[in-house]
């Protein structure tokens, strides 16, 4: 498919310790990353950025979600190579717990840590929002138990994915709704050094899938999570990573699963990451 030749940029005021919820809410509806800019007492402005030009409406939908409101400051399209340019500016490598370290495929690195090398694209999951950095280090608490299947549930960039495979486990079947990150998954694969035909990409939900493993993992919202739950403890054989809960959903989450054994709960800003393991 060929790609546009331009994107679109917008830039919001809000409240500013809500840039990492903002962020959420518009990659979640469309947006492809953002970037914070000044921060004053008052609050902060974040550029925006999307492949396609958002309705006007969006913004003012989202605003109600926004602790603090959302004011739209501009809406306008840009060049496509000036957004390349600014993920290549913005996007360094990022160390995560005590293991892994995130980084681009321009960017060199010499390091010890277990390396996860991913292109920024429409795929949620480059390492700098909080659930996907939750996620990964509870997925550290697992190096040495892993030996077989994992099940990527809204795998996203794949980061998960391929996290998992570097710390043990033999194969993976990813699921995920939107199209375009099955075909970016086989080139982060690559990107990572793992061979892409360790991990069958599906365009489906969990509801659809057969198949158990000895690690789901899930970095999705607590809504989803619920709607989820039973296809979620059918798939699971030993353990079960959840990501991606906001605080209204954690009790409700942790009660839905609460037949599992919870080995681990991380908490990093408004975000909670859950582990389990099968009683």
């Amino acid at each position: 498919m060929k790609m546009p030749l331009q994107f679109s940029q917008a830039l919001v005021r809000i409240a500013k310790d809500q840039s990492e919820w903002v962020g959420y809410l518009f990659i979640e509806n469309g947006a492809s990353g953002l970037e914070e800019l000044d921060e004053t007492e008052t609050g902060l402005t974040v550029k925006l950025f999307f492949d396609q030009s958002p309705d006007l409406e969006l913004f003012e939908r989202l605003k109600a979600q926004v602790p603090g409101g959302l004011e739209l400051l501009s809406l306008e399209e840009k060049p496509r190579e000036n957004w390349q340019a600014n993920w290549k500016e913005h996007f360094k490598p990022l160390e995560v717990g005590a293991r892994f370290l995130i980084h681009p495929p321009w960017e060199e690195v010499n390091t010890d840590r277990v390396c996860i090398c991913i292109d920024p694209g429409q795929g949620f999951g480059t390492g700098y929002h909080e659930s996907t950095r939750l996620a990964l280090r509870a997925l550290e608490g697992l190096e040495g138990r892993l030996s077989g299947l994992a099940i990527d549930v809204g795998f996203g960039s794949g980061i998960l994915t391929i996290g998992a495979l570097k710390l043990g486990a033999t194969r993976a079947i990813c699921l995920e709704i939107e199209a375009e990150a099955l075909d970016e998954l086989p080139l982060n694969l690559a990107h990572s050094g793992l061979d892409p035909q360790l991990v069958e990409g599906r365009l489906q939900g969990p509801d659809a899938c057969p198949e158990s493993a000895q690690l789901v993992l899930a970095n999705i919202t607590g809504d989803v999570l619920l709607a989820f739950e039973e296809d979620l403890k059918r798939m699971t054989e030993t353990y079960l990573l959840l990501s991606g809960i906001a605080p209204d959903y954690l009790e409700p989450v942790k009660e839905a699963f609460s037949e599992f054994e919870l080995e681990a709960q991380l908490a990093e800003g408004e975000w909670t990451s859950l582990l389990y393991r099968r009683k």
